[in-house]
C-alpha cells in the first residue's frame, strides 16, 4: 500500500487518467471526455477539474516511472531519459518535500528509483536552483 492509497478513487483509475492525458493532450479534454462517460467527481457531482486529474495522473507515475515512460515512448513522444528523470525528481521533490514535508520519503523514493545520485539536491543547481523553471529544463535538454 502506497502513501497515495488513500487517495484513490473508485471512479477513476490514476492509470487511466495518465494515458487519456498522453493520448488526448490535456486534462481539459481528459476532465471533458470523463464527463461524457458519466464519470464526475463523487464530491460534487461534476467534471473533474485539471488539478485533480493532474494529482491522479503523477501519482501514477511516481509510482510506476518505468511504466510511465514507457507508456509516453508508445504514444510517440520522444522525450530523452534525462529530461524524464529530471522530471520526475521535480515532481517527486515537489510531492514528497514541498507538499508532505517528508524530505525522508523523498530519499526513499530516489533510492528505490535508482535515483541516488539526486540525493543532494541542493548542489542540483539545475533542478532546483535560480534558472529551474521546465522551460530552463527544456531548453538546455533541447539545445
Amino acid at each position: 500500500m502506497t502513501m497515495f492509497s488513500k487517495y484513490e478513487n473508485i471512479n477513476i483509475r490514476n492509470k487511466d487518467i495518465y494515458t487519456l492525458w498522453l493520448k488526448l493532450g490535456s486534462l481539459e479534454k481528459v476532465s471533458l471526455h470523463l464527463e461524457s462517460q458519466g464519470k464526475v467527481s463523487q464530491k460534487t457531482g461534476k467534471k473533474y477539474g485539471s488539478v485533480t486529474l493532474s494529482r491522479y495522473a503523477w501519482r501514477y507515475v511516481l509510482a510506476n516511472p518505468e511504466e510511465a515512460y514507457q507508456l509516453v515512448i508508445e504514444n510517440g513522444d520522444n522525450i530523452p531519459p534525462d529530461y524524464w528523470e529530471q522530471l520526475l525528481v521535480r515532481r517527486a521533490y515537489t510531492q514528497y518535500v514541498t507538499m508532505n514535508h517528508n524530505r525522508l520519503a523523498f530519499y526513499n523514493w530516489l533510492e528505490n528509483n535508482g535515483l541516488e545520485k539526486y540525493k543532494d539536491y541542493r548542489s542540483q543547481k539545475e533542478l532546483f536552483g535560480e534558472g529551474s523553471s521546465l522551460q530552463d529544463l527544456q531548453e538546455s535538454l533541447f539545445a
